[in-house]
């Protein structure tokens, strides 16, 4: 993310043009993507004191759900002595919650080399665990280096345990472009695989005027790879560009977090409608094939409001899919313009959303289940009336735990007071209903809002 500092420094240029963002329900004919909730005890992943490696900043998350065990690598920025040049590392926490996080005791784990291309920083990973994998590539990292403050590549690691990382020999993998290319700068890649293919998106910033469209904008670009070392960059990249003029992606739309789920791509990606106005949102759009996106015209997560901890930026997200609900990651700011240069102050937040058109329905044909109002603030009905007899409802937390059991024996909907099972009210956030009865079950995600 300090590619976003480097490109406010160098680019004034930009057109400005003034927009009010609204948080509404959106959709596509591929799945309603809802607004996000972030959680209100934000942020949940401050950052450090100083002098310490990431006193500046922790930015930039990256999240894997492994058996119960929530993995977070991130970009901490700070000083690590003696080496008093503060620069940017790769941490590593984990959590059960996503919420409590623990930091590794020897964060960080990653950083720059002594000398060459990432000598100056690492920053904003992508990590895939490959069980098939031998066991000291069980952990595959891709990360952007740097060898001043300025220009990025990308680059190649690999791990038996996801925090002592050894540098591909051949590194970078994905070169920046010269002074008139569409990724003249770049970071912020995301790595998944699909059946045997690794797929990859990164961001590109066109910061020199050359008479493109992609002049003094950032943009997504799309490569892929059989062995995550040598990869194919489409030809006809950027595959996703700023939105039109005057949207809330128009300058940037860069750093994808991208899931793959029932045959759609779905991305969330950081956004921002001029280079002078602070603000930085999440965009999503969604594709059949990772190369042809279509976009909502609003964003799902926007600033906070003023005073607020992520007031300037709310961005640069990691995405997980679990618990019928999508989990958001992010990147908040509380202070504009930057310090520049560093200090700049990053912290990250959580927030929550249902995935709403995406079916978790396990149950005979014509059997439904309906969860209303949703999102809710109070109570909400749990519907089942395709059920011949009365059905019992567990309700989850997103962690898996057991919230409330519920039972109807002769009726085909249950009301759920938002209590837990000692009567004490449950927070906002998500939670999972699953309704079981002699066919099978269902299964369905709540919304609650204070």
């Amino acid at each position: 993310m300090r590619v976003i500092a480097f490109f406010v420094r160098h680019v004034r240029n930009a057109p400005v043009v003034a927009v009010f963002f609204l948080a509404v329900l959106l959709s596509d004919s591929a799945t309603a993507q809802f607004p996000f909730v972030k959680y209100s005890g934000n942020p949940v992943l401050p950052k450090g004191e100083y002098p310490e490696w990431n006193f500046v900043a922790n930015s930039d998350p990256f999240l894997i759900l492994d058996n119960d065990t929530l993995k977070m690598w991130f970009t901490g920025c700070g000083t690590l002595m003696p080496d008093t040049v503060v620069r940017p590392w790769i941490g590593y926490a984990w959590s059960i919650n996503g919420i409590n996080w623990t930091m590794h005791p020897d964060n960080p784990v990653f950083g720059h080399s002594a000398s060459g291309w990432d000598s100056y920083s690492t920053e904003t990973v992508s990590i895939l665990k490959r069980p098939d994998a031998p066991p000291e590539r069980r952990y595959m990292m891709w990360y952007a280096g740097a060898e001043s403050d300025e220009m990025y590549d990308i680059g190649f690691a690999y791990s038996p345990d996801g925090y002592q990382w050894t540098r591909f020999e051949n590194n970078p993998v994905i070169l920046k472009g010269d002074s008139s290319s569409w990724k003249h700068v770049i970071e912020g890649p995301c790595v998944i695989a699909v059946e045997d293919t690794l797929k990859m998106w990164f961001a590109g910033v066109d910061s020199i005027a050359s008479g493109q469209p992609t002049d003094f904008r950032g943009s997504i670009g799309y490569a892929w790879s059989l062995d995550g070392e040598a990869w194919n960059e489409y030809p006809d990249n950027p595959v996703m560009m700023g939105g039109e003029y005057g949207s809330y992606d128009y300058a940037l739309t860069g750093d994808p977090h991208v899931i793959y789920i029932n045959g759609i791509y779905h991305m969330w990606y950081a956004s921002r409608e001029t280079w002078s106005d602070p603000q930085h949102q999440v965009g999503y759009a969604s594709s059949p094939d990772g190369i042809t996106w279509s976009r909502h015209t609003e964003p799902v997560l926007t600033a906070g409001a003023p005073g607020a901890w992520d007031v300037c930026i709310a961005s640069f997200p990691g995405i997980l899919y679990t618990g019928g609900a999508f989990h958001m990651w992010y990147t908040g700011l509380s202070e504009w313009p930057l310090p520049l240069p560093d200090p700049y102050f990053y912290e990250i937040g959580y927030a929550t959303a249902p995935a709403n058109g995406i079916s978790e329905q396990e149950m005979g044909e014509g059997v439904s289940l309906t969860v209303y109002p949703n999102p809710s603030t109070t109570a909400v009905t749990i519907s089942a009336p395709n059920i011949d007899s009365g059905f019992c409802a567990t309700v989850y937390s997103i962690d898996g735990r057991i919230v409330r059991e519920l039972s109807s024996e002769d009726e085909h909907s249950i009301v759920w007071d938002r209590k837990n099972s000692t009567a004490g009210f449950v927070p906002s956030g998500i939670y999972v209903v699953v309704v079981q009865a002699e066919n099978g079950f269902l299964k369905s995600t709540i919304c609650l809002l204070d």
